[in-house]
């Protein structure tokens, strides 16, 4: 029986690949499912391991695609791109397949807090969430934060500056992309451990003028965080490709994102992610993560 991967070539699946990789997990189990060929190109390219996967082409609407992907699934690995208007629809039309195939396993890898309406990006993944909860499968729901890999820090580096849209005063909560797959890793190695789970993963509160802060003493330079106006984040978000050209519902969603940002923030509590983990998580020291993506 095969886990499915889906979405593989997004960025936290990346992490989560290598995270399976890394902890011996059975990769000829492992079925990849991707939106384009060129994602299989990319995929191939980067990790060695994946040369003889099987790999499914899909739109998760289609329901004929997801129901052939799902064929001989035991496990499922379910994750999106955020700021997409038909989230929910996505997700539900995922969770359908499964049910139909008899998938064992659905492991969502949803948002932290998804009940804060006010987030769009948190919202859509609500009816979700309770659509799974709902259709008698088997599943653990994991609920990340920000994610520490958000801060870019060649450019901060170089330029001395770390830009945000909102007030850098304000906490957020951050977790380490690693700290998630290795969750994701325990999980789908042992799932009846984690049956009927939802867990909030947060590894770190802090303000990104913190950040700046333990930025400068690493770097051994002055960093500041400053403001900068939402029209001009706006334009930094399509050229990232955070938020797809011409979708007004992205990027309403991802302004409404920094002004509850900037007058509530995102916080919570990490001992969640230090009992699954079994250590401190990453986030937990800057430095040593700093340290890190320099030896990258």
């Amino acid at each position: 029986m095969s886990t499915l991967i889906c979405a593989a070539n997004g960025r936290t699946q990346r992490y989560l690949i290598t995270a399976l990789i890394a902890n011996k997990y059975d990769i000829n189990s492992l079925r990849f499912h991707v939106y384009r060929e060129q994602s299989v190109d990319a995929l191939r390219k980067d990790f060695s391991e994946l040369e003889s996967s099987q790999f499914i082409v899909a739109d998760f609407l289609d329901a004929k695609a997801m129901n052939n992907a799902m064929e001989g699934v035991a496990k499922v690995w379910y994750n999106t791109p955020p700021f997409r208007p038909l989230e929910s629809a996505m997700a539900i039309s995922v969770i359908d397949a499964a049910k139909e195939a008899g998938v064992q396993h659905f492991v969502f890898c949803s948002v932290f807090h998804p009940f804060r309406s006010k987030l769009l990006n948190h919202d859509v993944k609500r009816p979700a969430e309770e659509y799974l909860v709902e259709s008698r499968l088997d599943y653990t729901i994991l609920q990340p934060t920000h994610f520490i890999q958000n801060v870019a820090l060649p450019p901060v580096q170089s330029s001395g500056v770390l830009p945000l849209a909102w007030n850098p005063a304000i906490e957020t909560g951050f977790i380490d992309l690693e700290d998630l797959a290795d969750v994701g890793v325990k999980v789908l190695t042992d799932p009846a451990s984690h049956k009927f789970a939802s867990y909030e993963l947060l590894g770190e509160n802090i303000s990104y003028d913190g950040v700046a802060k333990i930025l400068s003493e690493a770097f051994r330079k002055d960093i500041k965080c400053i403001k900068v106006a939402p029209e001009e984040a706006l334009v930094k978000a399509k050229e990232n490709s955070i938020v797809p050209p011409g979708n007004e519902y992205s990027e309403d969603a991802v302004i409404r994102m920094w002004a509850y940002y900037d007058r509530w923030g995102l916080v919570g509590n990490p001992n969640i992610l230090h009992w699954l983990l079994g250590r401190k998580p990453s986030t937990s020291g800057w430095k040593e993560y700093i340290q890190k993506q320099a030896t990258k």
